[in-house]
């Protein structure tokens, strides 16, 4: 253990430049990702497997969700609550998920750094859980108007449209980049890691599973709205083309995106050549 605690202080001190780097990426990436998701989510044109939970959560608590729209009142006073909450319940099946596969680790290798990367990552999803929100609720409060892009959207279908690819491109750049910087990955992706972990399932039949369980608690939530022409509007609006476009497009977006990143910012690469060349000064 002490062994490996000296191997990451001499990584720290041989590549603090390329932590920052890091750092420096992984802050726009999750910026990025939080101004998306201000734009897209007052537009109803369709939200991701979480928004929908949360958009059917919020119209169950308060109730205001006229013509299948959530009031911009509402979605900016609670909507990072709510979220933060999904975070958590996905935080807690993480736990459980993880707990399960290390038990069986440990008892095989007796390796204590599966414990400590363990701690590292949950301790990143909790900062992740609390940060993302905080940021989208900063975004609504100060950089844009969720009251202007929903009265925009309600105006013109097609600016509506062209407010969600605006919104939806950020987002999965923003992924992209967040992702690449290989800091934290988030609740989401760390529960998604677990299930692969847990269930030996191939990772794209893993993550169609678990995005279709990420809708399921929005159906039971919507299911308990009053009986009304309201109730069918808000599930045509927020469960159409743009939640097709977070199940079936982000996915290969967000690819692209980091296999631009991968021509520019070779991290591996120059982590490897900066080891490579200080253990030779060191010989």
């Amino acid at each position: 253990m002490k062994k490996w605690f000296s191997k990451i202080k001499w990584q720290w001190q041989q590549l603090w430049h390329i932590f920052l780097l890091q750092g420096f990426l992984f802050f726009v990436g999750i910026y990025l990702t939080s101004l998306g998701i201000a734009i897209y989510a007052p537009t109803s044109t369709g939200a991701s497997q979480i928004d929908f939970t949360v958009f059917a959560l919020l119209a169950l608590m308060y109730g205001n969700y006229t013509a299948g729209h959530l009031n911009d009142t509402v979605l900016t006073a609670h909507y990072a609550l709510v979220l933060l909450m999904y975070y958590l319940v996905l935080i807690f099946f993480t736990i459980i998920f993880m707990l399960i596969v290390n038990i069986k680790a440990y008892r095989n290798t007796k390796d204590r750094q599966i414990w400590v990367k363990f701690i590292i990552m949950i301790f990143g999803d909790l900062v992740l859980a609390w940060l993302l929100p905080l940021l989208i609720h900063f975004n609504w409060k100060y950089i844009i108007s969720a009251d202007a892009i929903q009265q925009w959207a309600e105006s013109s279908g097609g600016i509506a449209a062209w407010l969600f690819l605006g919104g939806f491109s950020l987002y999965c750049v923003g992924l992209a980049i967040w992702i690449y910087s290989k800091t934290w990955y988030g609740p989401y992706n760390h529960i998604c890691e677990a299930f692969i972990k847990l269930t030996k399932l191939k990772f794209p039949v893993a993550r169609i599973l678990l995005d279709v369980m990420m809708v399921i608690p929005g159906f039971i939530f919507w299911a308990f709205l009053p009986l009304n022409d309201d109730k069918w509007n808000f599930l045509f609006t927020n469960f159409s083309f743009g939640t097709m476009a977070f199940i079936f497009i982000s996915g290969p977006y967000v690819n692209v995106v980091k296999k631009v990143l991968t021509k520019f910012l070779k991290i591996d690469l120059w982590k490897a050549n900066i080891l490579a060349r200080n253990n030779s000064a060191q010989l």
